[in-house]
């Protein structure tokens, strides 16, 4: 059975401490199959999958959220009425090389994803 991506990304802008993002999951994707049948909504997790996913990927090195003080799903987001996202970030790097991300992923009408949390290196 061939690998369905869940979701793809493009970096629209990158500069220090900002990364603006263009992202659209797979509405074909198995997972919506089962979260909701009817009413497919994007998993929460899987919203920290690519939130993770582009931290990673915009500073070169495999990372793993170490705090969430404040993670806030403000809206679903079902694939099949609104495909495409933008991701904003904001980021800094400490002395310990803890990345603090603050993060939001919104449609064109509203906010989905309001994340404040810490990344470390794996």
């Amino acid at each position: 059975m061939p690998v369905i991506e869940l979701f793809d990304y493009t970096i629209d802008s990158l500069s220090e401490g900002e990364i603006g993002v263009s992202l659209r999951f797979n509405k074909m994707h198995p997972v919506y199959a089962g979260h909701f049948p009817g009413t497919p909504v994007t998993p929460g997790v899987c919203q920290l999958m690519a939130v993770k996913a582009v931290v990673s990927d915009a500073l070169g090195q495999a990372l793993q959220l170490s705090l969430a003080p404040e993670i806030k799903f403000l809206s679903m987001h079902n694939p099949f009425e609104s495909e495409s996202l933008t991701l904003a970030i904001k980021y800094g790097i400490g002395e310990d090389q803890v990345i603090s991300v603050n993060a939001l992923i919104s449609d064109k009408q509203r906010k989905i994803l309001k994340l404040n949390g810490e990344y470390r290196a794996v």
